[in-house]
């Protein structure tokens, strides 16, 4: 719309040169024809026009136009779509809705996709939130020219009624994609721990969520890659489980329900939880033969582990030595070996003997209960002196059946410093050892017992004799230092070395901590790219494979760095149990939570919508598998929808007034006029 305002001139020349100019023309007219002449009446019409040309007059012209009505289509791509096949739907419906809007004019389309994407940090809390990423979108324009809002998606929203309040007054109109009555199983989990004890259970209630005419579903539920619990499992009640968590560190849980050909989706037929096993309390039992530099420096290293409770003892003498102290005077209690090495000995999870030898005080059954503790699941740690070297020797024990080396009856007092064999240069326990002094070596020892290995691995060496030396017994575990020296790495200034980070990563190792074993995987996750870790003693490069949920393979290369680790990386945006294979060895892992709220409900509903709609009067809901209803335009805010259509109401917008100069007389058409004038005139005097 277009209104003329005002008059205004916009002057080619100086309003006292036009002024100036007009005077001495008539002047000049007057003085030469005086005022009776007819011819003065055609050059002051001449003059009058030059004037209106030079003036130049205008109007001013004020616009008045109006912006586009916005329709937002928004498009729902999110899990609940994909994995139940449903983009194709989304996709058609899209393009139908696009095509009626080609209909109308001044509209303006604005798309709006809405995806979640799986990472390894994605948590249970996510979700389809689609008001929520509507109100992100608007709040880039103008809510005045939205006309209409369109979602294409399959009902599932985590909005609750409320979400609307923002969007009063403009129609929202929901077409729900796929099938009414859809079956489906879900695994649901509730009350699983983040953390758990040990050598405890952990509880947690599951349920399968499915339809009603389903009756009874047979669930797989294994824990590391073993199966723990196979049964049938009655749907849509709540079931207690109890499992065990046998090691520290991470435990993978994975729940699975067999798959039904009615359902619409496998892949929320499984769940997966991490739960991290962690000690009570590490119940440490030091036992230490006569008094000497290094007890002190062990007994603070495990006290400052506050984790650890440590018992410890020394044995002083054998019990046969009399003692002539009157028994009132005596202070000290019975020492308790019946309740240590018999009853209680399985409440202890590591033994440590230092520098212990053979007195008498503890029988051969005792040390034959600590054998057979240690074959059964436990740990010792032997902490070698020179009483190794002789008949008190705990080789010469029931112990010899689990120390993986024997003594040569020999001890060096030589100087030395310990150096990590090839296989410890590799291994997990000492692969990260740093120096404490930049690139200086490892500070010496003065003493060690010339020993044979029978068994196990290597670590540490001096003149090809072992200086420590780790190995498997029975279910348990073993670890030899043979040496009384390592205390100097602390207490000395000029032999520094890194005694706490050995100690600590012996005894985690002992303890069968998941990241000091051979082997032990470990990943991460970015886009698509998965980076796989192992732990290796090997030196070489190995091929292996990979096997993904949907049974595909992939080859990749675990490339060596020779310092214990092999590291390869491969694509894949699967979720569920992945497994590895390289080198006669099988490893199963994770790459993406599986517990995700989005695949708790993937059926078609308008249930939630309908709960939406019941608040806020703007708000329609229709069913492709109905029909895709009509788009109309309305005028009101009365009436946003009916049964076969849907509104678009007219918003029409005005944009801010903006305003044109147009000239009166344009000096194209005016000037030809002039110049006829002044010929006219001209050809009158000339002939007169």
């Amino acid at each position: 719309m277009t209104n003329y305002l005002d008059f205004d001139i916009n002057m080619v020349l100086p309003l006292k040169i036009l002024v100036s100019f007009i005077i001495i023309y008539l002047v000049l007219l007057l003085s030469i024809n005086g005022l009776k002449k007819k011819e003065n009446i055609f050059r002051i019409i001449l003059l009058s026009a030059f004037t209106l040309l030079i003036v130049n007059p205008y109007t001013n012209r004020e616009k008045t136009s109006y912006y586009n009505d916005i329709v937002l289509l928004v498009s729902d791509y999110t899990l609940s779509i994909s994995e139940t096949n449903k983009t194709e739907n989304i996709l058609s419906v899209q393009k139908k809705i696009i095509d009626q809007l080609a209909e109308f004019s001044n509209l303006e389309l604005k798309k709006l996709e809405i995806e979640n994407k799986i990472s390894q940090q994605e948590d249970e809390n996510s979700g389809t939130f689609i008001i929520n990423r509507i109100k992100e979108e608007i709040n880039e324009v103008n809510k005045k020219r939205m006309a209409s809002i369109i979602v294409i998606t399959d009902g599932q929203t985590f909005e609750k009624p409320k979400a609307l309040d923002e969007l009063k007054g403009i129609p929202l109109h929901f077409i729900i994609v796929g099938k009414k009555n859809e079956k489906d199983r879900v695994v649901i989990t509730e009350n699983v721990p983040d953390y758990a004890v040990v050598g405890k259970n952990i509880n947690f209630i599951l349920k399968i969520k499915s339809w009603k005419e389903d009756k009874k579903a047979k669930v797989t539920i294994r824990l590391d890659g073993v199966v723990v619990l196979e049964k049938n499992f009655v749907p849509n009640i709540a079931h207690n489980i109890e499992i065990p968590i046998e090691h520290s560190g991470e435990n993978i849980l994975e729940i699975k329900v067999d798959n039904n050909i009615e359902e619409i989706t496998f892949s929320n037929n499984d769940i997966i939880k991490s739960i991290n096993g962690i000690h009570e309390r590490l119940r440490v039992m030091l036992i230490s033969g006569q008094p000497n530099m290094g007890l002190r420096t062990w007994r603070n290293i495990l006290n400052s582990d506050p984790a650890i409770e440590l018992v410890h003892f020394t044995i002083l003498r054998p019990p046969s030595k009399r003692d002539l102290t009157p028994v009132k005077e005596l202070s000290l209690i019975p020492f308790p070996t019946q309740e240590l090495f018999a009853a209680d000995l399985s409440k202890f999870s590591l033994i440590i003997f230092d520098q212990y030898s053979l007195q008498g005080v503890l029988p051969e059954k005792y040390l034959n209960n600590i054998a057979q503790f240690v074959s059964e699941g436990g740990a010792l740690l032997d902490i070698a002196g020179v009483e190794h070297a002789n008949q008190s020797s705990i080789n010469n024990s029931a112990i010899s059946s689990i120390l993986p080396s024997k003594s040569k009856g020999e001890v060096s007092e030589n100087p030395f410093i310990p150096k990590l064999t090839e296989t410890g240069k590799k291994h997990p326990i000492t692969n990260s050892l740093r120096l404490n002094d930049g690139d200086e070596k490892w500070g010496k020892w003065f003493r060690h017992i010339k020993a044979e290995k029978l068994f196990g691995k290597t670590l540490m060496q001096n003149n090809n004799f072992p200086i420590m030396i780790i190995s498997d017994a029975g279910e348990g575990r073993v670890a030899q230092i043979l040496s009384d020296q390592s205390w100097i790495w602390i207490k000395s200034s000029e032999n520094k070395g890194p005694l706490i980070g050995l100690l600590r990563n012996t005894i985690h190792w002992l303890l069968k901590t998941p990241e000091l074993e051979e082997n032990f995987l470990k990943f991460s996750k970015k886009n698509k790219l998965v980076t796989i870790n192992l732990n290796t003693l090997k030196s070489q490069n190995v091929p292996a494979k990979i096997y993904y949920p949907s049974k595909e393979t992939t080859d990749i290369l675990l490339k060596n760095n020779k310092k214990g680790l092999m590291t390869g990386v491969f694509e894949t945006q699967e979720r569920g149990r992945h497994k590895i294979s390289y080198d006669g060895i099988e490893k199963f892992f994770y790459p993406i939570n599986h517990d995700i709220s989005e695949l708790k409900n993937v059926v078609s509903s308008d249930k939630k919508l309908k709960e939406i709609a019941a608040l806020n009067s703007n708000v329609s809901i229709n069913w492709t598998i109905d029909k895709i209803p009509k788009l109309a335009k309305i005028y009101n805010d009365n009436i946003f929808f009916a049964k076969n259509w849907i509104g678009l109401i007219e918003k029409k917008m005005e944009k801010k007034n903006s305003y044109s100069k147009q000239s009166l007389f344009e000096w194209f058409i005016f000037l030809p006029i002039i110049i006829i004038l002044y010929l006219f005139v001209w050809y009158r005097e000339s002939k007169s």
